[in-house]
């Protein structure tokens, strides 16, 4: 069963960056650097946030995890096995702003790992 909540972890800096005329989307440029294709926005399910926090922003502050609302998506969400191996949350295009439901600031502990758990009902 797939969850109502998906989640996507962007510094502080690029979501006033990539906000626009009521939409969140990355540079295509960007996307491609990080393996994703520009046409879709990778997200994360509540038990993928933890560990993909400590794999790729590791001892990183500002960081914040915003909580998607798959119900309110005016794009398509597909669930597609990325070249890690592992099954994403792919969100077409763009966020619109008022799927984001939440945005929370993540801190590394003194470790500079992130310590994160997700539970949904």
């Amino acid at each position: 069963m797939k969850q109502d909540l998906i989640f996507h972890l962007v510094s502080k800096r690029k979501w006033k960056q990539w906000q626009n005329d009521g939409y969140f989307r990355p540079e295509p440029q960007e996307m491609k650097e990080i393996g994703v294709q520009p046409d879709w926005i990778r997200c994360l399910t509540g038990d993928q946030v933890e560990q993909y926090a400590n794999q790729n922003y590791s001892n990183r502050k500002n960081i914040l995890m915003l909580v998607i609302h798959i119900k309110r998506l005016t794009g398509k969400v597909e669930y597609r096995q990325l070249d890690d191996g592992k099954e994403y949350a792919m969100v077409e295009g763009r966020i619109n702003l008022d799927a984001i439901i939440d945005k929370i600031r993540l801190m590394p502990d003194e470790n500079g790992k992130f310590e994160i758990h997700v539970e949904q009902a």
